[in-house]
């Protein structure tokens, strides 16, 4: 089965001095948007607003939403009429924070090796900046950007580090690989603590505090690391709730993704015959979610100890084959769904009903951690089919 390995960006491919760039950044964006304020209102305005993003738990919601909602509105100002400040920010004044970086030749190196192995690889980096400022900074690195199957940036991502629902993204996101996967990353609370957690394999690049669990050591010491864990054999999914409350709530955020991506492809009369199964999928999702999942979570709201019989025995949705299904309504069918029992289980979770150990009877009834299971199991294969079918047709 084909590898997949997640890389942080700053510090781990690419040297940053993140002491230095972040405030230089954020002084030349103030100076940008002079014309919104002080460079310290304008910077206070961004950091409330990157505060709101790092906290965003709505899976429908990318982080450029919740940032533009939150600096724009005190400011007396918009996206819109900002736009071409913005542009010419990025395009003129961002590349001269590149002298304050430099580029680590063992990245090149590890990246042209992973690419002649045929290892996936994604930049998972906290998706705090737009598309354009990580590009530029993976070009620093000199790496191609488009050499990964997609790097994190707040335009199309709902969720940061150290969020579980951020990991939960990018693998849906990759349509859950089968394969081993691992995570390098310099940051242990960001970047290797969340992967360990769902079960993954880490690499601490430069670690700090060498440990005998973690393993760690320089960029260059990642590639025979990789080498040993292709070899292995392929991790199971952490069995822990937590986890599969990430997995519940990312499912969403990489459906809003990809049918925002397709959307203009969708109502094409041409790519008709492209996006036909993927609606009847999408459909089908939606029925599920709100036929038989919803069901049992509004039950399980009223009595979290409850059994309830095996799901196999549950009715299946009723489904009507329609040929001319709207996505984006199947879709809201199964966001409203979700949301309500993404609250139901927050709730529930509060209560320390996740927390109670598993029954051992004979009856095949399933308890509320069964449930969840199951739940994450169907979006995982969910995404698996949808994210196949999407590579067919080359729909993005």
């Amino acid at each position: 089965m084909t590898p997949t390995v997640l890389f942080d960006l700053d510090d781990t491919l690419l040297s940053t001095n993140m002491d230095q760039f972040l405030p230089d950044y954020f002084k030349g964006l103030s100076t940008a948007l002079c014309h919104l304020g002080s460079a310290w209102k304008v910077t206070r305005q961004v950091n409330t607003a990157v505060k709101q993003m790092v906290a965003n738990q709505d899976p429908d919601k990318t982080l450029k939403e919740v940032f533009d909602q939150h600096f724009y509105p005190p400011l007396g100002s918009t996206e819109a009429a900002c736009k071409q400040q913005i542009k010419a920010f990025y395009q003129y004044d961002y590349p001269h924070l590149k002298p304050i970086t430099q580029p680590r030749p063992e990245a090149k190196q590890l990246v042209d090796w992973c690419l002649s192995q045929g290892v996936r690889m994604a930049i998972a980096t906290n998706p705090l900046f737009p598309l354009t400022a990580t590009r530029q900074r993976i070009e620093w690195a000199g790496l191609n950007p488009d050499d990964f199957e997609f790097f994190t940036t707040y335009d199309d991502f709902h969720f940061t580090k150290p969020h579980l629902a951020y990991y939960a993204e990018v693998l849906g996101r990759l349509g859950w690989p089968e394969g081993p996967v691992a995570m390098t990353g310099d940051n242990f609370a960001h970047d290797l603590l969340p992967m360990d957690t769902m079960g993954y394999q880490t690499f601490w690049v430069d670690p700090s505090v060498p440990g005998v669990r973690w393993k760690g050591g320089a960029l260059a010491e990642v590639k025979p690391w990789l080498s040993q864990i292709m070899q292995d054999s392929i991790p199971q999914l952490a069995d822990d709730p937590e986890v599969h409350i990430a997995i519940l709530r990312a499912t969403p955020a990489v459906l809003d993704t990809w049918l925002r991506q397709i959307r203009v492809d969708l109502v094409s009369e041409k790519s008709a015959s492209k996006h036909e199964h993927f609606s009847h999928m999408l459909s089908h999702i939606a029925d599920y979610e709100c036929q038989v999942f919803h069901p049992l979570w509004a039950s399980l709201s009223k009595d979290p100890s409850s059994t309830l019989p095996p799901l196999g025995e549950i009715e299946p949705p009723t489904h009507i084959d329609d040929q001319r299904h709207d996505p984006q309504k199947d879709f809201n069918r199964f966001l409203e769904a979700r949301l309500t029992a993404l609250d139901i289980i927050d709730h529930l979770d509060h209560k320390g009903a996740f927390n109670q150990p598993d029954h051992n009877d004979q009856s095949g009834s399933q308890s509320i951690k069964d449930v969840l299971r199951r739940i994450s199991e169907q979006d995982r294969k969910a995404l698996q089919n949808l994210n196949n079918l999407l590579d067919i047709h080359k729909i993005y």
